[in-house]
């Protein structure tokens, strides 16, 4: 034990979480260039690509042991450290202003949610029948058992919208956001439980974390009506005003860390420095109706390439920057800036997380920058008790609220660790398979009553309705097909065209549908030239 912990002294000990983002860059630098090593000299003389791959793949798999056993090593050495660095992290002091203006902005994007996308877009999934619906891990006997039809969606959309904006204003705050739980939780749910797999959990979670605190002591109708009823509440600066946003930190770090991990486990390097970094942008560019952005990122290969190894770095580091203040601003542009531009180059916005992702921002801090005229405002140093972290939390009565949003954080941690995609909780997407240069669409002929035929993918263009939002149907059709299920596949081919019809209009006057399964290139300039065709069946009206 002794040498161990010389070793560690010499090697892994370190005072603050800064030494330690320095370590960890090592080791991705060293892995870098042990992976650059490795595969232009030794990989390039190996004929066979899957020898290759399999060679890269296991040293990037070391990559993510090492980093494993550096952290834990670190916890054991230093556990006092450690510990400590947990309390002060839940026992910051937060501001009701952030809090407030925070309600504000992500309420008042949620309620545009349930009046405008659930209206225009999602609801279209209610009119599916009801063997349509797809079992989900943990809640299949929910996902059966749930009444779904347009008319309750609706009034529960409208319903949900209404309490989202009385949250906004802060009006019966409190009531308003435990009624809206078991009501949002539905909404957003209803699609999921079709298959679609949307991944904007976390506009559950937020309400979910914030009905654990109060969010509406300043700028609120409740804080007006408070007043003058002369019931005074403090306003200082409290740890229960930031408890929610360090929940929430926490699952952005397992969102962005196991999305770097798994890319590494599964892929290594290949992941960012193959041609599958070009083929994921070009395989979104088809899902959009074959958009192509005004500068074609897949011209530049190497620029695309480094792209995705920042990429991959800035998600395996994430973790650390959320400890400290200056850190969480670097949080705060890096994944904004991630997203803005994925969001540009691959139609893959996430602008949830973004939206979301303004909570690291110190809306006070900036306000009394501006008031004491563009002066530096000094933050005092907070001095913390002696006392343990479930002393402090149970003294402030926020010890179930704690241990709420831990238990939280720990089954969505189980989920990434399984990659289980479910509801209400779920492993975030990873995008981390190596995309192949070609792509399976399914090609409709429709034809109305006077055998005219109708370009259904020009019309769902016109329409801007979300192609990729079914492209999962597309792959289900794919695999029945290669199973030659024909019973269940034209059931799938009548949910999938009544998709279509659902969200695209211009399409009541068609009376045939002939559906194939295109192979195709998903190079823009190629895309005409069909690889393989296979009938799939007709759908009648």
């Amino acid at each position: 034990m002794n040498i161990l912990s010389t070793l560690h002294k010499k090697i892994f000990q370190f005072k603050d979480c800064n030494n330690g983002l320095v370590i960890h860059l090592g080791l991705l630098a060293l892995y870098s260039s042990l992976f650059i090593l490795v595969y232009y000299i030794h990989l390039l003389k190996i004929e066979e690509d899957s020898i290759k791959a399999y060679h890269q793949v296991k040293l990037s798999q070391c990559l993510v042991v090492v980093m494993i056993i550096h952290l834990l090593s670190l916890i054991y050495f230093r556990w006092q450290q450690f510990i400590l660095l947990i309390k002060e992290y839940f026992t910051e002091k937060g501001s009701p202003y952030n809090l407030a203006i925070f309600r504000i902005l992500f309420f008042c994007k949620l309620a545009e949610h349930f009046f405008l996308q659930t209206k225009n877009i999602e609801i279209s999934w209610t009119y599916l029948p009801d063997s349509s619906r797809v079992g989900l891990p943990f809640i299949s006997w929910l996902v059966y058992h749930l009444p779904i039809n347009p008319e309750l969606y609706s009034f529960l959309s409208i319903v949900a919208g209404t309490l989202c904006l009385l949250i906004c204003i802060g009006f019966f705050t409190r009531y308003a956001i435990l009624l809206l739980l078991p009501i949002a939780f539905y909404v957003l749910g209803v699609p999921m439980f079709y298959g679609k797999i949307s991944h904007y959990h976390i506009l559950l979670w937020v309400p979910l974390l914030f009905s654990l605190v109060p969010i509406a002591d300043v700028w609120s109708v409740d804080a007006f009506i408070r007043k003058k009823r002369k019931i005074v509440i403090s306003v200082e600066p409290h740890l229960k005003y930031f408890l929610p946003f360090k929940i929430l930190w926490l699952q952005f770090s397992i969102i962005y860390c196991f999305a770097g991990i798994v890319k590494l486990w599964d892929c290594g390097l290949d992941w960012a420095l193959s041609d599958s970094m070009i083929n994921q942008m070009r395989w979104e560019w088809v899902e959009h109706y074959d958009k192509v952005p005004y500068f074609r990122l897949d011209n530049y290969p190497i620029l695309a390439k480094l792209g995705g190894l920042g990429v991959i770095y800035f998600e395996l580091l994430y973790f650390l920057l959320i400890i400290k203040p200056k850190g969480r601003i670097w949080a705060f542009i890096g994944g904004y800036s991630l997203h803005k531009i994925c969001g540009y180059f691959m139609y893959i916005d996430f602008y949830h997380l973004r939206l979301v992702a303004s909570s690291y921002i110190n809306w006070q801090k900036i306000i009394k920058f501006i008031k004491n005229k563009f002066a530096p405002v000094i933050e005092h140093n907070v001095e913390y008790s002696t006392d343990s972290l479930m002393k402090i939390l149970k003294k402030e009565k926020l010890k179930i609220s704690f241990l709420i949003g831990i238990i939280f954080i720990s089954i969505n941690f189980l989920f990434s660790c399984f990659k289980i995609h479910s509801y209400p909780f779920s492993s975030y997407p990873t995008y981390s398979a190596i995309i192949k240069g070609e792509i399976q669409i399914i090609k409709m002929e429709a034809y109305d009553s006077h055998n005219k035929k109708i370009d259904v993918k020009l019309l769902g263009e016109k329409a801007q309705y979300r192609w990729e939002n079914i492209r999962p149907h597309e792959m289900r059709i794919a695999e029945l097909f290669d199973k030659k299920d024909s019973t269940i596949l034209q059931a799938k081919l009548n949910e999938y065209w009544q998709l279509w019809c659902n969200n695209v209009k211009g399409l009541e006057d068609v009376k045939k549908i002939d559906m194939y399964l295109e192979t195709t290139s998903i190079v823009p300039e190629k895309r005409n030239i069909i690889l393989s065709r296979a009938y799939l069946g007709e759908v009648s009206l």
